[in-house]
C-alpha cells in the first residue's frame, strides 16, 4: 500500500533547506481538498506552524515598515529644521528690538538642543521631548508669544509623537522576531507534518479496506505521490549536505539562509560543533535570530 514516507530525521537540514521543503509541501494541498478528504484539522495545524517558520526565516530581512520609519523621521526633521530656521531668521534679520530679543531667547533653546536631526532615532526623540518641555516654560513661552509662534511646542510634539509611536511598534515587531528560535519552530512544523502524514495515510488505508472510493483513492494517491517526491528530494538534499562535511555524523544545521557547506551552531556560530542527538529529534535546528537594527538617518 502507498503511504507518505515521513518517518526520518530532518535534523541535519539547513534552515533554508527545511523552509524550502515546508514551502513545497504547502503547495501540494489546498484547504478545500483537505476539508473534503477529512483531514482539515491536521492540515490547518501544519499550515499554521509552517507559516510561522517561514515568516521567521532569515530574521535580518528588512522590516516592512522601514520605509515608513525613514519617511516619518524625515517629516519630523523638517518640522524641527523649519521652526529653528524661522527663529534664526527673526534673530538675524528683524529690525524690531522686542522681536529680535524674543528670537534670541527661543534660539537659545534650539541651540542648547543642538542639531537633533543628526542624532540617532532614540536620542532625537528624547532631546526633542526635553526641548518641547523647555519651550513651555518661561521665558521661552512669552518669547514665542511675542514671535507669534506659540504653536511651535505643539507642532514639535505632534511630529515627535508620530515618529515615536511607529518606532515603538517596530521595536515590538523586532523583539518578537528576535525571540523566535528556528530550532523550536522547526520541531513544531515537523510534528505537525508527521500528524498530517499519519492522517492522510490512515484515510487512504481506510478507503482501501472499506469503501474503495475510486475518486478518493485518486485524490489521496496524488497527494501521497507529490509529498513523497518532495520528501525524497529533501532527504537527498540533506544527505548531500551531510556528505559535504566530510564526516559520517551530520553536523548542526546552519542559521537561516546561510549557503555555506557546513552548518553552524546557533549559540556559538562554531562550524565544527556536532549535534547532541543527530539520530533523533526531528526538525531540530539551531538558529538564534536577532532582530535587525533600525537604520539611522
Amino acid at each position: 500500500m502507498d503511504e507518505i514516507n515521513y518517518d526520518f530525521t530532518k535534523y541535519p537540514a539547513k534552515n533554508a533547506q527545511h523552509v524550502q521543503w515546508v514551502t513545497d509541501s504547502l503547495a501540494v494541498i489546498t484547504d478545500e481538498v483537505a476539508e473534503a478528504q477529512g483531514f482539515g484539522t491536521p492540515w490547518t495545524a501544519f499550515k499554521a506552524k509552517a507559516e510561522v517558520e517561514i515568516s521567521y526565516f532569515k530574521p535580518d530581512r528588512t522590516l516592512l515598515d522601514t520605509e515608513d520609519v525613514v519617511t516619518v523621521d524625515s517629516e519630523r526633521d523638517s518640522v524641527v529644521s523649519l521652526r529653528r530656521a524661522l527663529v534664526k531668521s527673526y534673530y538675524e534679520l528683524s529690525l524690531d528690538a522686542d522681536i529680535k530679543n524674543a528670537a534670541r531667547i527661543v534660539k537659545h533653546a534650539f541651540d542648547e538642543a543642538g542639531d537633533v536631526t543628526r542624532l540617532d532615532y532614540a536620542s532625537e526623540t528624547s532631546t526633542l521631548t526635553d526641548l518641547i518641555a523647555r519651550l513651555r516654560t518661561e521665558p521661552y513661552l512669552s518669547a514665542l508669544e511675542t514671535l507669534n509662534m506659540s504653536g511651535i511646542p505643539d507642532e514639535l510634539e505632534a511630529a515627535n509623537k508620530k515618529f515615536n509611536d511607529l518606532y515603538l511598534k517596530r521595536s515590538k515587531e523586532e523583539r518578537v522576531r528576535s525571540s523566535a528560535d528556528m530550532k523550536l519552530l522547526r520541531k513544531d512544523t515537523d510534528a505537525a507534518f508527521d500528524a498530517l502524514a499519519k492522517a492522510i495515510n490512515a484515510f487512504y488505508l481506510v478507503n482501501e479496506l472499506t469503501t474503495q472510493d475510486a475518486s478518493k483513492r485518486e485524490t489521496l494517491q496524488e497527494i501521497i505521490d507529490k509529498l513523497n517526491d518532495i520528501l525524497y528530494r529533501f532527504r537527498k538534499t540533506i544527505s548531500g549536505s551531510a556528505a559535504g562535511t566530510g564526516t559520517e555524523t551530520p553536523e548542526e544545521p546552519t542559521t537561516g539562509g546561510d549557503d555555506t557547506d557546513e552548518p553552524t551552531d546557533p549559540s556559538t556560530g562554531d562550524d565544527t560543533q556536532e549535534p547532541e542527538n543527530p539520530d533523533g529529534g526531528d526538525g531540530s535546528d539551531e538558529e538564534n535570530p536577532s532582530g535587525p537594527g533600525i537604520p539611522n538617518p
